[in-house]
């Protein structure tokens, strides 16, 4: 949860992880899940169960923000389009949880055999 300084709650993602759930997103504007369970490909690798959400934000400067968010990684796109602007950021590598590593977790792949410790 994220708190702006209007004071209002936003949320980045939000219970119940279902199609349809909807919510005030962090720019404002209202967010929603559009998939679940989504397979998606990155530079860092294939990522199953992921979940797809919108963010509208309407006004003198509508923006739609569109996020994917993958289990035990976090975001792995955001897209962010306004006007005739489009950007987009998706993960290309990342580093394994060195906590989850030592409780016995698995790396992901790609991950160094032995992280520094």
């Amino acid at each position: 949860m994220l708190k702006p300084r209007s004071g209002e709650a936003s949320y980045v993602l939000k219970l119940p992880l279902l199609e349809g759930t909807s919510w005030r997103g962090e720019h404002g504007g209202q967010s929603r899940i559009l998939k679940v369970d989504l397979a998606f490909d990155t530079g860092a690798g294939h990522h199953e169960g992921c979940v797809q959400t919108m963010e509208e934000r309407l006004g003198d400067r509508p923006t739609r923000y569109s996020t994917i968010f993958c289990p035990e990684i976090g975001v792995v796109q955001v897209e962010v389009a306004t006007g005739a602007n489009f950007e987009r950021a998706t993960l290309k590598s990342y580093a394994p949880d060195a906590h989850a590593r030592r409780r016995g977790g698995e790396a992901p792949p790609g991950a160094p055999d032995n992280p520094a410790q």
